[in-house]
């Protein structure tokens, strides 16, 4: 892990990194998952969302996957983790 540094000094000791959480950038082009009917999906990505659901993230109607048909490769994003309202 790299050192979080200000001014050239360390500021690591202001951090709490076992609870951070990492971003990756992703290049290519992400598919909404609505656009996957289920019985269209490949067998990785169900046993992925099963593991969602088992995780107790049910909310994937706006998720986007990048690399569906790629079993190695495939990534999830834009799901929430708890369900919030829309305030219009």
């Amino acid at each position: 892990m790299a050192d979080v540094t200000d001014s050239g000094a360390s500021v690591s000791d202001r951090y709490m990194f076992t609870d951070c959480y990492v971003m990756e950038y992703v290049e290519g082009v992400a598919r909404k998952l609505g656009e996957f009917p289920a019985e269209c999906r490949p067998d990785h990505v169900e046993k992925a969302l099963q593991a969602f659901h088992e995780a107790c993230i049910h909310y994937l109607i706006d998720a986007s996957v990048f690399f569906p048909r790629d079993p190695d490769n495939f990534k999830f994003i834009d799901f929430g983790v708890e369900q919030y309202p829309a305030i219009w």
